[in-house]
């Protein structure tokens, strides 16, 4: 009697052609900021999850932030990502934001199987260091009332001034 051993091996593998998704959560589309020291947003992929997010940061006239100085090309820069509540962040405290400045920001998630993203999550924003002005011109200064119906004054801001506020 021959006796032949049998060897059996099993892999186990994941197939995933999808695609991940990504969003920029901050900064919000639309916003004005005085700073901006943290980007982040959220990135998922249902089958083999996200491996990593990069990011890209244009200033008006295509200019890219490349980690340390604005350059003429696109520049991805990698995001930290944590894949337990799917965030991602990116320390933006040495970018040289300029005041009046509309900036977008793009993110591109990766998934383990090498899907990458190609709709890119984006918001804009205005860096806005400016502070705004206000005056009272009723009551005028120095002025003596025995009554006062309305006070009023003006307010400017070159981003526009959403609301003022006083205090009596």
């Amino acid at each position: 009697v021959d006796i032949e051993e049998v060897s059996i091996s099993t892999v186990t593998f994941t197939y995933d052609t999808s695609k991940p998704t990504s969003t920029v959560t901050m900064p919000v589309n639309g916003g004005k900021y005085g700073s901006m020291d943290e980007l982040s947003g959220t990135a998922e992929d249902a089958i083999s999850g996200v491996d990593f997010v990069d990011i890209t940061i244009q200033q008006p006239g295509g200019w890219y932030w490349n980690g340390s100085t604005w350059t003429a090309s696109v520049e991805w820069l990698p995001a930290i990502y944590d894949d337990i509540l799917e965030t991602w962040t990116y320390d933006s405290s040495t970018v040289t934001w300029l005041n009046n400045n509309t900036y977008t920001i793009k993110s591109k998630a990766t998934d383990n199987a090498g899907n990458g993203e190609t709709v890119y999550g984006q918001a804009s924003f205005t860096c806005d260091t400016d502070y705004p002005t206000s005056g009272i011109s009723v009551p005028g200064l120095g002025e003596n009332r025995s009554s006062l119906a309305t006070i009023s004054g003006t307010s400017s801001d070159n981003q526009g001034v959403s609301g003022v506020k006083i205090a009596i």
